[in-house]
């Protein structure tokens, strides 16, 4: 089928789209305010999971998404434990917002200085845990790409998938090469922990960006 050619540039997920992988439904885990939802919706992706646990990043997120068919939102953080966390948000807008400690070398990489003026306490759970407070809304088979921009819990987001990530035909997952937060697992760690479930990254490693992977048996 055609697609909306700027949304497939607009979004990283429109590589796989052009490798001819269809995208039955897009789990997006650090959605912000949405910007990449409307271009997944412009795509022609009908199911859409979005999981935003910054306050006014969620408040955007459902005043443009909660009436949108197909659309699904969670106010949570996720990872691989369960609990109440401090969320630090930075003063100059909200897209930096870490549960970890940024090491002295972020700067150089992102480019960025974050002054971290304030403080959430936000619920932390697993996907494998969240799934069945939606069991009447969403079927996880009906989802087939993840989408991870988390700000250095990357692998913790990864592990608490459980079972459901061997679900997914493609993962768009933002690392970095050296780690920039306290407890952030450097890329090639999570390229090789992907690569014992059986994805395969066809994207480089680069100091911080994304990285794009396919399950080994759709990389032909």
């Amino acid at each position: 089928m055609p697609y909306d050619v700027e949304a497939l540039w607009r979004v990283k997920i429109g590589h796989f789209l052009k490798r001819g992988i269809p995208i039955r439904g897009v789990i997006h885990v650090g959605a912000n305010d949405g910007y990449e939802i409307d271009w997944y919706l412009k795509l022609g992706i009908k199911n859409i999971f979005a999981v935003e646990p910054e306050n006014e990043s969620f408040r955007k997120l459902a005043q443009k998404f909660q009436a949108t068919p197909g659309v699904f939102l969670s106010h949570v953080a996720l990872g691989d434990t369960m609990g109440r966390e401090i969320l630090k948000v930075p003063s100059q807008g909200t897209g930096g917002s870490t549960f970890l400690v940024e090491l002295h070398n972020s700067p150089s990489v992102t480019g960025v200085t974050h002054d971290y003026s304030e403080s959430q306490e936000i619920t932390m759970t697993t996907f494998r845990a969240l799934l069945p407070l939606f069991y009447d809304l969403i079927k996880v088979e009906d989802y087939n790409c993840l989408v991870v921009d988390v700000q250095g819990m990357e692998l913790q987001v990864l592990k608490g998938f459980g079972p459901h990530l061997e679900k997914m035909d493609c993962l768009n997952i933002e690392c970095s090469e050296v780690p920039i937060y306290d407890g952030e697992a450097p890329a090639s760690e999570v390229v090789a922990w992907l690569g014992e479930r059986g994805f395969e990254a066809i994207s480089p490693i680069e100091p911080h960006n994304d990285i794009l992977f396919v399950r080994r048996q759709l990389n032909g």
